[in-house]
Parts: structure tokens; C-alpha cells; sequence
């Protein structure tokens, strides 16, 4: 399995994706469902807002992540979904998403490693009951959610900006599809701004339109008090980078 990784810095990625965006707008081509483009609005707005109340590095960042969450709700185009080959606008799915950021006072470089040693989300993710690493690119995870139970799947990295960006995507034909991103920003002498999205797609006819909204809810909150138990977690624990 081939992966692809970014060299670029956040800043140049950034722009890349916008320009990508515009590309894609003229073409119309949609790939993100209209319950995202939603939640994108609304969170990209939110860090727009936070983002301009400061002028340190993590703002500038929040700001343009906002930004570029604001154009993908409303274009319904995302570039990462395109990276990924994923494909929220199709019918027949329903699709959970939660965006979450977080500052933690650890170096970019140890919050990195910690969390690309994908064994170790199991430690603050409590939705997550396991994940094994074959190699550095595929990995199978184990879930509890709530209303499916236990499911698990196979996922690759598709996405790596060593130290700064990871993305990853369950494989074709997987019990249940999931894809999750992370961008890891510098935000002071010693401190890290981590942003987060995590993704679930679930077939239409394993799950109500009402139960749906009642598992985004839950997601929310699990995934919220998890990120929250990830700063207590790596500001305790002494990290090994990881040679991968």
C-alpha cells in the first residue's frame, strides 16, 4: 500500500487546498454531505472568531482553519476527501463527524509521536478499545459505539506531514468506514494546538435518521472528554519519538 507524504509546511499545504477548492468549485463537483457542510460552517466559524482574538501563531492557524472549514461547507467540496477518495455527498449513508481542537503544553514533535503510535489512542479514547499497528501504514481497530456495539475495521495512512498533519481511512469494504485527521500547530515555547476530526459512515439501514442524531450527540461528548483526557495523558507521560 503506497502512502503519500506531505513535505510542504502547513502554510503552503493550506494554500494548496484553497487553490485545489477553487479548482474544484468551478468543476461543481461535490463530495461532502449536507449534514457536514453544515457542522463545517459552524465550526469553521467558531475558529474563525477564536483565531482573530489574537495574533500568535496558533490564531493565525485557527483563523485559516476556520476559513477553509467555512469554504468547504459552503462549497461542499473538500480537497482531503478528495485525497482520501472519500465521498460523504453519496446517498444511502449516514455520516458522524466531530471536530475538536485543544492546546496542550508538550513540543509539536513529542505530541506527534505520541499520537502516531496509534496504540496509544486506546489510552484516552474510551470509544476505542483497541488498535494494532502491522506496519507503519495499515493498522485494525476496535470500537464500541453506541447503538452498533462492537465493530472493527482495517484502516491505512493516506496523509503524513511528519511532526505536523496525519491522516488515515478505513479500507474498502470495511464493517464500518472511518476517517480521521489531525494537525498538529505550534502555539508557544513548549506548547502544542492539536485540531481534530474524526469521521464515521454507517450504512442507512443499520441505523435510524432519530438515532443517528442521538449517536452525533453522544460521538460529541465522547469524543470532547477524550481529547480533554489526551492533554492529561501526554503532559504526564514521558514520549519516545517514533522512527516511522
Amino acid at each position: 500500500m503506497e502512502r503519500k507524504t506531505v513535505t510542504m509546511d502547513t502554510n503552503n499545504w493550506q494554500s494548496t487546498s484553497q487553490s485545489q477548492q477553487g479548482e474544484s468549485v468551478k468543476s461543481d463537483k461535490i463530495n461532502v454531505g449536507t449534514t457536514e457542510r453544515i457542522l463545517s460552517v459552524g465550526a469553521g466559524f467558531l475558529l474563525a472568531v477564536l483565531g482573530l482574538r489574537g495574533n500568535k501563531p496558533s490564531n493565525i492557524a485557527m483563523t485559516l482553519a476556520g476559513g477553509a472549514l467555512i469554504f468547504r461547507g459552503v462549497s461542499g467540496y473538500c480537497p482531503v476527501n478528495a485525497a482520501l477518495g472519500r465521498n460523504t455527498a453519496d446517498t444511502g449513508t449516514t455520516s458522524l463527524e466531530v471536530f475538536t481542537t485543544i492546546e496542550v503544553s508538550k513540543e509539536r514533535e513529542e505530541v506527534y509521536a505520541y499520537w502516531r503510535r496509534l496504540e496509544n489512542l486506546s489510552r484516552f479514547m474510551s470509544h476505542i478499545k483497541s488498535v494494532y499497528q502491522y506496519n507503519d501504514v495499515r493498522s485494525r481497530w476496535e470500537a464500541e459505539l453506541a447503538g452498533l456495539g462492537v465493530v472493527s475495521w482495517e484502516a491505512d495512512i493516506m496523509l503524513e506531514e511528519r511532526g505536523r498533519y496525519l491522516a488515515w481511512k478505513s479500507i474498502e469494504g470495511s464493517q464500518i468506514e472511518n476517517a480521521g485527521e489531525v494537525r498538529f500547530t505550534e502555539a508557544g515555547p513548549g506548547k502544542t494546538e492539536i485540531q481534530v476530526s474524526i469521521k464515521y459512515r454507517l450504512p442507512e439501514s443499520a441505523i435510524g435518521v432519530a438515532a443517528a442524531r442521538l449517536m452525533q450527540r453522544s460521538l460529541e461528548n465522547i469524543i470532547t472528554e477524550d481529547i480533554k483526557r489526551f492533554k492529561k495523558v501526554i503532559e504526564s507521560d514521558k514520549v519516545e519519538l517514533v522512527n516511522y
